[in-house]
């Protein structure tokens, strides 16, 4: 019965995650770079699917960890979208020309591109990959009472430097191998205070 209800469950994300925001061609620069990308420009009105995505992700997240397994990560389209729709903005699916390098979302007002990690577990490590060229890292914290998800977040900002000149990005990054630390550790040193909260 366990089994039925969680493949129910994720058989029915499943379905949810076929109605996302279409595709749009765009140029975006990357290091002073223009490219040809393919972005999806999440709106406001989008809310309401991200909310019952992230309801039906909490609700097998939470079975699996009752029934003695691991807690799936927060997929990235989830992630990524929430963080558009706060945020304004864009998701980049593909950049034509070059490797994506860890570019998950850019902001069309100031040019940056974007990589956007989200924990459930403020002390889990966060990994890179060795290939990354963005422009800042945004650190979205899921908060929780009881066990269960509440909706709540909260955004950092990381500049990219505390990122690559972090001594394990430094040591791995070289070797072709992907860093992995908690950035709890990188905040505390750059800013203690979320720039944004929200509530999914």
């Amino acid at each position: 019965m366990q089994n039925a209800k969680l493949k129910c469950g994720l058989d029915q994300l499943q379905k949810w995650c076929q109605l996302l925001p279409q595709m749009k061609s765009m140029k975006i620069k990357v290091q002073g770079v223009e490219y040809d990308a393919k972005v999806r420009v999440w709106q406001k009105s989008d809310l309401p699917q991200l909310k019952t995505l992230f309801n039906k992700w909490s609700q097998s997240a939470y079975s699996l960890k009752e029934a003695g397994g691991r807690q799936p990560n927060f997929p990235e389209m989830l992630s990524e979208g929430i963080f558009c729709v706060f945020t304004g903005s864009v998701q980049v699916v593909k950049i034509t020309g070059r490797k994506k390098g860890g570019i998950e979302c850019y902001d069309l007002s100031t040019k940056k591109t974007q990589q956007i990690k989200a924990s459930s577990n403020i002390k889990s490590p966060s990994s890179f990959g060795h290939y990354s060229d963005f422009d800042e890292v945004h650190w979205m914290i899921l908060h929780q009472k009881g066990g269960k998800f509440t909706g709540e977040f909260s955004l950092y900002k990381i500049p990219r430097d505390l990122i690559v000149g972090h001594p394990n990005f430094a040591r791995l990054a070289p070797k072709g191998k992907r860093p992995r630390f908690p950035l709890l550790g990188v905040v505390k040193k750059h800013s203690r205070i979320p720039y944004l909260k929200g509530t999914i």
